[in-house]
This record gives structure tokens, C-alpha cells and sequence, in this order.
């Protein structure tokens, strides 16, 4: 039962994530602190909701043809939280600022993380309309 809420949460988590990352990193490169802000509202939602999207997928079992592809989408799913987590990690050991000195590097760490988010909902989407795992046939 555990697994359904993958499906549920998985589109919150990608959305909040994606775009999260993208403004947050933006708004730290071009210097807009709105923009910065509003990402990091967006990144923080994307991740809260990833660490019970992950624990859910790891909940399925598959048949053979899809399980090596099962098993690199729910490693890129536990690497992309502790990405996540990392950069959580990094924002509140600086009482929510990044300092100065690592802005950059941290805006590059979100624009890798949104890449890594991108290849890990791409096999999700290969599970499901390659193999139709959680669809109603299998």
C-alpha cells in the first residue's frame, strides 16, 4: 500500500524541485534575492516532499526485464536526497543565508541536483511507459 503514494507525490516533488532549483540558482547568480527566496520556498517544499516519495519507491516489487532499471531509479532517487539534504544542510548551518563565498558553488550544487532530479524522473517515466510499472496491467 505504501507504494501508491509515490505516484501521488512524485509530481509535487519534480515540480517543486525543478523549478525550485532553477530559481533559487538563478536568483543567486543574477543577484535577485525575490527570486532567491521564492526558489528556496519551492526547494525546501521539493524536498520535504522527495524523502517520503523515495521511501515509498522503494517499497515495489517489479518483474525481471524492469528491475536493473527499477534499481538505478531508486539509487538516483537516494543520491538526489542526499543532494537535496546536502544543500538543506548548507542554507541552515548559515541560519538560512549562503555565505558569500560560496554562493556560486552553491547555485552550481542546485543546477546538478535539478539535473539529477531530470535523469531520475526519466527512468521513473521509463519504468512506467516501457514496462507499465503501476499501471493498471501490471
Amino acid at each position: 500500500m505504501l507504494h501508491l503514494f509515490h505516484p501521488a507525490l512524485v509530481h509535487f516533488t519534480i515540480a517543486f524541485l525543478g523549478v525550485g532549483g532553477l530559481v533559487e540558482a538563478i536568483g543567486i547568480l543574477a543577484g535577485r534575492e525575490k527570486a532567491e527566496r521564492a526558489g528556496t520556498l519551492m526547494s525546501l517544499i521539493g524536498t520535504a516532499s522527495l524523502l517520503p516519495t523515495v521511501i515509498a519507491e522503494n517499497t515495489i516489487d517489479v518483474a525481471a526485464p524492469a528491475s536493473p532499471w527499477l534499481d538505478r531509479h531508486e539509487r538516483f532517487g537516494i543520491i538526489l536526497l542526499g543532494a537535496c539534504l546536502g544543500l538543506l544542510v548548507t542554507r541552515a548551518w548559515g541560519r538560512g543565508k549562503i555565505p558569500t563565498e560560496i554562493r556560486n558553488l552553491y547555485a552550481i550544487g542546485l543546477l546538478l541536483a535539478v539535473a539529477l532530479m531530470t535523469v531520475t524522473a526519466f527512468l521513473g517515466g521509463m519504468l512506467v511507459y516501457s514496462f507499465g510499472v503501476g499501471t493498471h496491467g501490471s
